[in-house]
């Protein structure tokens, strides 16, 4: 694999410098999870899923189970055209149901916002607005919402 920003965007994974090193792989599962997630639910039908770019990190654990960006003012900007991306930091994440990936998946999609090019600002106490579910929804083996109805996901 080639390592970033020495390569093209295909050469997955990046590097940033110094000592921090980001293990991330194109992840066209969780575009296809996401494509799912925007048909299902309204709060996210304007997000164009090939607008974004989905990736799993491998190697770090930081404190989130996700991230959106907003890659203009990311150094992946340089790497790729679209203008969003989606991280699931899949050390974090990795025990989680199909369902609960989705709710994961539709939290990060609500920071894309309808127009204009900054992040929307939310947390996971918006769960508790937008679908009626306490703050423990990604605790391993958690029943939790299934938001995408009866699609296989």
């Amino acid at each position: 694999m080639t390592m970033f920003p020495a390569g093209e965007y295909n050469g997955l994974p990046f590097i940033f410098g110094g000592s921090f090193m980001a293990a991330w792989e194109d992840a066209p599962d969780l575009m296809e999870l996401a494509a799912k997630v925007i048909a299902a639910r309204e709060e996210v039908a304007h997000v164009e899923v090939d607008q974004v770019l989905f990736l799993r990190e491998l190697e770090t654990k930081p404190p989130a189970l996700a991230r959106c960006y907003r890659f203009h003012t990311h150094p992946i900007g340089f790497f790729s055209e679209k203008p969003w991306g989606i991280v699931f930091y899949w050390m974090n994440c990795d025990y989680m149901s199909q369902e609960q990936l989705a709710l994961l998946m539709f939290h990060e999609l609500l920071h894309i916002p309808p127009t204009g090019n900054k992040l929307i600002q939310h947390d996971v106490q918006d769960f508790r607005q937008v679908l009626g579910i306490d703050l423990d929804w990604s605790e391993p083996g958690r029943e939790v919402p299934k938001i995408l109805g009866v699609m296989n996901l």
